[in-house]
């Protein structure tokens, strides 16, 4: 036995070199080598390394010094560590695609012939086979690729692409909270499974490659891998210098991106100006952070909803038109919510009538995952090195936006990240009560029972659902991942309890009441977080947040918030989806536009193009990547023209992607009064957000407000006709001791 035992030692360590392999330190990055990592890269630890997940292998062993990730290998029944690697290296390599007849893109061998069933193109007079160079490597600690049509066969060791000598940067959205190399949204543009890959924002785009263009990404490009945007410019500017180094300077280097993808581009201008010549954008919000002041309101106001004590408005709350009065979100009685799970149509755990609304069936699980510093996402964001073997770190870890880019932000005293949410003074749903459609006593307590979110140091696990981890993503792992994961993560009876949580939950036609009974019950459930929350429902009058002044002020200055500084030609394509509850609601590029007005710019330069999906899947996806091809030919020739083309102009489509309307004057009445609307804007309804029912102002772009004494309130119109007798002045007076929110 001792002789197994010291054999197994030998070879593991004879399996165990010392070879490492170090970042180059410039460009071009070559096939074999590492890209740069930044000198002021902040070397976020722990950060997990999925080059294997994209097809580049283990990630290369940097050091034996235990710092970075750990790199596992097996030898018989063993798992052992080779080494660390804190850069999450893999070697650059260039390999080559065609597409076929039938649309898809397959592997080709170097110097070999074209398959039969090869597409062709034609391009001056040329005919020649679509073939694709697909370069992938490591810059920055993060996956890169670049594609563009090539040249076949490859006459000489050099690149010889067909490029129409400009360039589309891929910015990818999502929400993530940092600490890994790659989120899923990243890695699908990165074209892994190159064969299935035609999304719009993909590496493998067949409408863009098709007419020249060249196209870069990176996971460091995608807010599903982290919202630290600083960190995520200069990832971009290292790709493009990376393209320049290999193919010569573009004329025009132009973005494309969705959602957190194009709150990058946004953010790009203030910081790198150079970057992009002009961009184009669907799905998109101005800037994550004050997107999250009314997202970050969706949780309170639900479980105020759904736990509402007081008599006299039993049942007002169970409709989701009432409930949409002081959400400004879109909501819809009897909906069919995805967090329904026994068929009712009632979100799980709400005690309203079937039906939802973008706080629940869109924002729902956000809340949590950017302010709990106690929850991540460890196999969902692939953190499964490190469940292998120490998870202290894991354990150890922030788990917030905030912390995720806390250089940005600061630190209080006790180690967290300062935070930048705050609901001080704010009047939910004032507007509701301005126009009567809720009492001055429903206005009362509301406002008095919502409270906020405690201060990180305060904040405990999350409750199932979303304890166990990963017990709302089961299909991406295995059981034994699972159990063993959380044990890990917390404990035996932690899990034993979670478990129970979670089944509790579950109707019976889908766990059985004998398999509830023999777990048995804990009955610590929370939909809403509320455990993290200072809601009230007794009569106490419950805390408000107050946002850090430090963190407030730095964010600004780092451009996370936009202030309406842009001039970039952009075409905003404005995909219709409040009537699916989607997060991406239609007035997000309105809010852009009227911010620009707001710092004093022309919004001749960013126009709107609005379209409503038809419902079937398949042919949106289509419609939507024609559409937005044609976004960017038009800017295309914006850029080479100097000037905006009429083929760039405001413009909206119907369900079936017939063009309604054209001309500057169509969104008239959105956001500013207009006698008459545009014809788009009739048939594009736009709703608010929880801060905009509360009285915020259309542009949206407050953190923190001014606040004004309620005496002042109750005088200067605030509340318009409504009349507030000698007992609920007082009450308003003790809800808001601070003062209310002086919005005009």
């Amino acid at each position: 036995m001792k002789l197994w035992l010291i054999l197994a030692v030998l070879i593991i360590a004879g399996c165990s070199g010392k070879n490492v392999q170090m970042p180059i330190g410039g460009y071009p990055v070559k096939p074999g080598e590492v890209g740069p990592v930044a000198v002021d890269n902040p070397m976020q630890f722990p950060f997990s390394c999925t080059t294997s997940e994209a097809g580049l292998g283990e990630p290369l062993i940097d050091n034996y010094e235990q710092k970075g990730y750990p790199v596992w290998d097996r030898w018989l029944f063993f798992n052992y560590k080779k080494g660390y690697s804190q850069y999450c290296g893999a070697k650059m390599e260039v390999s080559f695609y065609y597409r076929n007849d039938a649309g898809d893109f397959k592997s080709l061998v170097a110097q070999s012939d074209i398959p039969g069933d090869a597409e062709y193109l034609e391009r001056d007079g040329r005919r020649f086979p679509f073939v694709v160079r697909y370069e992938r490597g490591v810059i920055n600690r993060f996956i890169y690729g670049i594609t563009s049509l090539t040249e076949w066969p490859i006459q000489q060791a050099g690149i010889v692409p067909v490029w129409n000598k400009q360039l589309i940067m891929l910015f990818n959205g999502g929400i993530g909270i940092g600490h890994h190399q790659s989120g899923i949204v990243s890695l699908g543009m990165l074209g892994a499974e190159a064969e299935k890959s035609d999304d719009l924002i993909s590496l493998f785009n067949p409408d863009l490659l098709a007419r020249g263009y060249l196209l870069a990404g990176s996971t460091g490009m995608g807010t599903d891998t982290s919202f630290n945007l600083p960190l995520l410019l200069q990832t971009a500017g290292m790709v493009k210098k990376q393209v320049v180094a290999e193919f010569g300077e573009p004329d025009f280097t132009l973005g494309l991106g969705a959602s957190g993808g194009a709150i990058q581009q946004f953010f790009s201008d203030q910081h790198a100006p150079e970057l992009l010549d002009g961009v184009v954008v669907s799905h998109m919000f101005p800037d994550l952070l004050t997107q999250m002041t009314g997202v970050g309101d969706c949780e309170l106001l639900q479980y105020y909803f759904d736990n509402h004590s007081d008599q006299s408005s039993e049942g007002f709350w169970k409709t989701w038109y009432h409930r949409g009065l002081v959400e400004g979100f879109n909501a819809i009685d009897g909906y069919p919510s995805k967090y329904s799970i026994d068929g009712s149509g009632v979100p799980m755990m709400s005690t309203a009538k079937p039906g939802s609304s973008v706080c629940v069936d869109g924002w729902r699980g956000i809340t949590p995952l950017m302010f709990n510093p106690k929850l991540f996402l460890p196999f969902y964001d692939m953190h499964h090195a490190w469940l292998k073997g120490d998870a202290s770190e894991l354990k150890s870890t922030n788990w917030t936006h905030w912390d995720d880019a806390v250089a940005i932000y600061g630190t209080d005293q006790s180690g967290y990240a300062l935070r930048t949410y705050d609901n001080v003074g704010v009047q939910y749903g004032l507007e509701a009560l301005k126009q009567g459609a809720i009492s001055v006593d429903q206005f009362l307590d509301l406002n008095a029972r919502i409270g906020g979110w405690k201060p990180s140091s305060e904040m405990r696990f999350e409750q199932a659902p979303f304890y166990p981890f990963g017990a709302l993503t089961l299909d991406r792992i295995s059981l034994s991942e699972f159990i063993f994961g959380n044990i890990k993560l917390r404990s035996v009876g932690s899990f034993w309890r979670g478990t129970q949580n979670v089944l509790t939950l579950m109707p019976d036609d889908k766990v059985s009441p004998r398999v509830k009974r023999w777990f048995g019950r804990d009955d610590k459930q929370s939909i809403w977080s509320h455990q993290n929350s200072t809601a009230s429902l007794d009569t106490a009058i419950a805390e408000r947040s107050s946002a850090s002044a430090t963190a407030i002020e730095r964010a600004k200055k780092q451009g996370m918030v936009f202030g309406g500084e842009w001039n970039k030609p952009t075409i905003a394509m404005m995909v219709y989806l409040d009537d699916r509850l989607d997060i991406h609601d239609a007035r997000q590029p309105f809010v852009f536009r009227e911010r620009m007005r707001k710092a004093g710019h022309s919004d001749g330069s960013f126009s709107i193009w609005g379209l409503t999906p038809s419902g079937n899947p398949e042919s949106d996806k289509k419609q939507l990547r024609d559409i937005a091809t044609q976004s960017v030919e038009t800017l295309s020739a914006w850029l080479q023209q100097g000037e905006k083309p009429p083929s760039a102009i405001d413009r909206c489509w119907d369900k079936h992607y017939q063009l309604l309307a054209v001309g500057e004057s169509v969104w008239n009445g959105v956001s500013l009064n207009h006698s008459d609307k545009g014809l788009c804007a009739r048939e594009f309804k736009i709703h608010g957000s929880p801060r905009v029912a509360a009285g915020e102002p259309f542009a949206a772009d407050l953190l923190k407000c001014p606040l004004k004494s309620v005496s002042s309130a109750l005088q200067d119109g605030t509340y318009a006709t409504i009349r507030f007798n000698e007992m609920q002045k007082v009450y308003l007076e003790k809800i808001f001791k601070e003062g209310v929110c002086a919005y005009n």
